[in-house]
């Protein structure tokens, strides 16, 4: 059974999502709500459930930034943003942040369960090795955060020569930090 933390500070979300998941009871328990961003990341911290499904807009901290800080202290945590915000920096920092999808509210049950299930099958299929590799591209302090933006905003500009400079010194600073290549393959097309 996977436990879930319901982040969103709207009530009606979050009484929609756990009348949800009552009907997977075999398979998702809901263990806690919460309305902001900071009581998330208290609440895995102190928990430490399985899946966080987090609204973008709350009090005192996004969930964008929750999102952050959950995935630098739990890295194993799958984090799904359920949001009504369809911007693309928005999806785009969610997936560089590690959250595993990005969903538009209303979203409903065909699009809510099958995200899980998805995220779900990606994470077992991890292997220890990498399953390594991501803990430490999230705890290591000199991981180049920067870079995985600048590669993105080169994606969304469509600059192809841009694109290829910052993929060459991403993938420098992987051979530099000695990550198997094949793990390092995986990721980049993760952050695509």
């Amino acid at each position: 059974m996977y436990t879930i933390l319901l982040a969103d500070d709207e009530v009606i979300e979050r009484t929609f999502l756990k009348k949800l998941f009552q009907k997977y009871n075999h398979t998702f328990k809901v263990i806690g709500e919460v309305n902001n961003g900071l009581a998330a990341i208290d609440f895995v911290a102190q928990h430490s459930p399985d899946i966080v499904i987090i609204d973008v807009r709350m009090p005192e901290c996004s969930g964008l930034e929750a999102t952050m800080s959950i995935k630098r202290t739990a890295p194993n945590t799958i984090i799904v943003i359920n949001s009504a915000y369809a911007e693309f920096d928005f999806a785009r920092q969610a997936i560089v942040y590690g959250a595993s999808d990005y969903l538009l509210k209303p979203a409903q049950e065909d699009v809510i369960i099958p995200s899980l299930q998805k995220a779900i099958a990606q994470q077992q299929t991890l292997q220890n090795p990498f399953q390594q590799f991501c803990s430490r591209q999230v705890t290591d302090l000199d991981y180049p955060y920067p870079l995985e933006s600048e590669i993105l905003h080169a994606l969304s500009i469509h600059e192809a020569h841009l694109l290829q400079n910052k993929f060459e010194e991403l993938l420098q600073f992987f051979q530099d930090k000695n990550y198997p290549l094949d793990n390092c393959r995986i990721y980049l097309l993760n952050l695509l």
